[in-house]
């Protein structure tokens, strides 16, 4: 795997891997369409989300018969064996690697035309490899009415808050269906256009972490070689933590000054 820059040269890096490799790997020719899916990492969550994406991607398949999903999960275990066993079931050819490596995460990401994700720290990991994709999540519909009821956030996607904008297309709650989560893919995979938008907006939020990842990287590399040593700091949850500690330190400032006046 390499660290390349995004489409600017001055821009911030996007994390990518060898799209071509993966392909060449799995039988996929260039021209068909991959789509990653990343349904969770925990076993309710997959087992909620991946009935609504299998019926997505069979509406997709319909329109494109070319469709190939890859699925990278955690370690073996309950997780791993949940999803083996619901997408046995489906119709689109499926690409899963269990237990994927980062290295191995990133290739398929690559490799991938659009990514599906249920909303987490799955949602900026697309980002930071420069995929543009769609976030997902249901709930219990009690959490969902306490979520409605409580929360003031307008989004659940951490590079729709951080942007303080829709760049993400997110199918949430109620509107977490099969034919609402097509309606959002179809444009990124289709249309230049729409996926060129949203990824100049993934290189402002690349641009809004890279304080966080460049000083991360520093302090990795220093007295190791690895590749994959060099990249585990911008692991999606260490960012995702570290992005949040240093909003909430910018706006103690804020306050601290503000009380100051």
């Amino acid at each position: 795997m390499k660290l390349l820059s995004a489409k600017n040269d001055d821009g911030p890096e996007a994390i990518t891997g060898d799209a071509a490799n993966f392909r060449e790997q799995h039988g996929l020719h260039k021209g068909s369409t991959l789509l990653s899916v990343l349904p969770g990492s925990r076993l309710q969550e997959v087992q909620r989300m991946l009935p609504i994406f299998e019926s997505a991607m069979t509406r997709l398949q319909n329109s494109d018969p070319d469709l190939t999903v890859v699925i990278p999960t955690a370690q073996p275990g309950s997780v791993t064996r949940a999803v083996e066993a619901l997408v046995a079931k489906w119709r689109v050819p499926v690409v899963l690697l269990p237990g994927a490596s980062c290295a191995e995460k990133y290739n398929a990401l690559t490799a991938s035309n659009a990514a599906l994700c249920t909303s987490g720290t799955a949602v900026l990991q697309t980002h930071l490899a420069s995929v543009p994709c769609v976030a997902a999540y249901r709930a219990h519909p009690i959490t969902e009415y306490f979520i409605r009821r409580r929360t003031k956030l307008q989004f659940i996607s951490l590079p729709n808050i951080l942007l303080n904008s829709a760049i993400i297309p997110e199918a949430l709650f109620g509107a977490c269906t099969a034919g609402q989560i097509v309606s959002y893919l179809r444009p990124l995979i289709d249309d230049e256009i729409v996926r060129k938008k949203q990824l100049l907006r993934a290189e402002e939020l690349r641009d809004l972490l890279s304080p966080v990842t460049h000083e991360m990287s520093i302090s990795s590399t220093m007295g190791s070689s690895s590749l994959e040593n060099r990249i585990m700091p911008r692991k999606p949850s260490f960012v995702a933590a570290s992005c949040i500690l240093k909003l909430l330190e910018d706006r103690a400032h804020r306050i601290k000054a503000g009380s100051s006046l």
